[in-house]
């Protein structure tokens, strides 16, 4: 798989999601998530379009997911503890 298409998906979708259209961004992570299941940044910036859309069960998951894949990530943490006080 190109790598490549990672950055450039990640790109569009970080355009999508400064303008404020959360489902166009939404649509790029997922598809990332698909060709690269484990993609730290992808998951994040999903995580970040489900919060803003407060989506907070989507994103609550998705922080899980980043925990699982590597526990160290204090910001996963921080982010999760926050979506259950939010909730």
């Amino acid at each position: 798989m190109n790598p490549n298409k990672e950055n450039i998906l990640g790109i569009i979708g970080c355009f999508h999601q400064e303008r404020k259209e959360y489902d166009v961004a939404i649509e790029c992570y997922k598809r990332i998530l698909e060709l690269f299941p484990n993609s730290f940044v992808a998951i994040c910036r999903l995580g970040s379009c489900y919060i803003l859309t407060k989506e907070y069960e989507m994103a609550i998951e998705l922080y899980k997911k980043i925990i699982e894949i590597d526990p160290s990530i204090s910001s996963a943490w921080i982010s999760l503890g926050s979506l259950y006080l939010t909730k």
